[in-house]
C-alpha cells in the first residue's frame, strides 16, 4: 500500500487503544511504527538487481517480527514521548501500529510473507488496490478529525471503516466469482465446479462421492 495508507492504518489503530491525555502521542507512535516494516526498502545490492523484491515484504512484514519491530520502533522513539508515555505504553502503541502494516499489505495483489520464517507463501488477499482512495480517504480525515478535536470514537469509526471497506470488498468478490446456474440452457451452460468428476464414480446420490466407506450425504429419496 502507499505511505499514506500505511501511515492512516498505524495511526487510527494505535489511537483507538488511547484515551484523550494520550491520544497525539498514540498517533505519533502509530505513524512511525506503521511506515517502519518498509525500511525493507534500503535491501540492496549493486550486483543483483532482484535483491530488492526478494526482500521486500518479507521478514519485516511477518506476522512473527512484528513484537521485534515493535521494541525496535520503541527503543528509537520513546524519548520523543517519554513525558507523555511509558515504556510499556510506548511498546504498546508500537504494537498496534506496526501489526496493521503487514496485513494491509497482504490486502492487495502483491503478496506478504506473513508467515516468515516457516513459510515463503505470499499472502494476497486482494482486497484493495494499492493506492485505494474510497479506504484511505475517509479513514484519514476520521483520523484528522481525532487529532483534531481529540475524540477517540473518530479513530475507531476511522479503523472499523477499513476493516469493513476490506470485508465488503471480499464479499463481494467471493460472490462474483461463485458458480451460478439457473437450472436452464444445454448442459454445456453448467459451470464446471457443478459437474460431476468423470475421475469418480457417481453414487446412488447422485454425485461424484470421494469417499471409500460409503455415501454419507443424505438426500430426498433415502
Amino acid at each position: 500500500m502507499d505511505p499514506i495508507s500505511q501511515a492512516t492504518l498505524g495511526v487510527v489503530a494505535a489511537q483507538s487503544a488511547s484515551d484523550p491525555r494520550r491520544l497525539r502521542a498514540a498517533a505519533f507512535l502509530g505513524c512511525v511504527a506503521g511506515l517502519a516494516p518498509d525500511i525493507d526498502v534500503f535491501i540492496s545490492s549493486p550486483t543483483d538487481p532482484l535483491l530488492f523484491l526478494e526482500f521486500h515484504r518479507q521478514f519485516t512484514h511477518s506476522l512473527v517480527f512484528i513484537p521485534f519491530g515493535a521494541l525496535i520502533c520503541s527503543a528509537m522513539f520513546y524519548l520523543a514521548v517519554r513525558q507523555y508515555l511509558s515504556f510499556k505504553e510506548t511498546f504498546w502503541f508500537c504494537l498496534l501500529g506496526y501489526a496493521t502494516h503487514g496485513l494491509l499489505d497482504a490486502c492487495t495483489t502483491y503478496g506478504t510473507q506473513l508467515f516468515w520464517p516457516f513459510s515463503t507463501y505470499r499472502v494476497a488477499w486482494n482486497n484493495v488496490s494499492v493506492i485505494d482512495p474510497l479506504l484511505t480517504v475517509p479513514a484519514l480525515i476520521l483520523m484528522i478529525a481525532a487529532i483534531v478535536k481529540v475524540r477517540v470514537n473518530y479513530a475507531r469509526m476511522a479503523f472499523a471503516w477499513t476493516i469493513l471497506i476490506c470485508y465488503w470488498v471480499s464479499y463481494k468478490k467471493s460472490g462474483r466469482n461463485s458458480p451460478r446456474w439457473n437450472g436452464s440452457g444445454p448442459a454445456g451452460t453448467i459451470p464446471s465446479a457443478w459437474r460431476p468428476n468423470p475421475a469418480l464414480p457417481i453414487c446412488s446420490c447422485g454425485r461424484s462421492c470421494t469417499s471409500r466407506m460409503g455415501c454419507t450425504t443424505s438426500t430426498p429419496f433415502g
